[in-house]
Parts: structure tokens; sequence; C-alpha cells
């Protein structure tokens, strides 16, 4: 790809850098399937107490960190290349 029609960070072309929409997106699916199966087993009789909740739980936190992505933009781990984690981007 030329350097016009390439992210200048990461190698993905123009617009199609991942912005947390596909993670908030998979986040309500886990939502929903694990919310559905807390639900048919209350109609069943058994207890709203289960671990089931977790994986509730972890499909909120993957929406609101893919929302958080999705305002925020590229954050310091999509661009390894220039310091990954080190944001303070040392300069030996």
């Amino acid at each position: 790809m030329s350097e016009d029609k390439e992210n200048k960070h990461s190698g993905w072309p123009r617009g199609a850098q991942p912005t947390g929409t596909k993670l908030a997106m998979a986040g309500i699916i886990v939502v929903i399937v694990f919310g559905a199966y807390i639900l048919i087993q209350a109609l069943n009789g058994a207890s709203m107490a289960s671990p089931v909740w977790l994986g509730v739980i972890l499909g909120l936190v993957m929406v609101a960190y893919g929302i958080y992505r999705r305002l925020r933009g590229p954050g310091a781990l999509d661009f390894p290349e220039e310091g990954g984690t080190n944001v303070q981007r040392r300069k030996d």
C-alpha cells in the first residue's frame, strides 16, 4: 500500500482501523446469551443466584470498553512500535 492510503502507525488502511465497535457488539451478544440463560433458568424455578452472572458482567465490561475505545480512539497498545504501554515515549 502507498503511504497516502495507509495509516502511518499500524498499517491499517485509512478508515479500517479497529475502533471498539466490534468489541461492544460482541459484548452485547454475550450479555444477551448469558442473560437469556439466567432468565430461562429462573422461569423453570431455579434460583437467580448463579455464577453465570459473571458472563453478564464480562459482557457489560466488553460493551463499556468498546464504547470507550470508540469515543476515545486508538490507545497506546495499538501502536507497539511507538512505545506500546510506555505512554511517556522515553527519549533515550
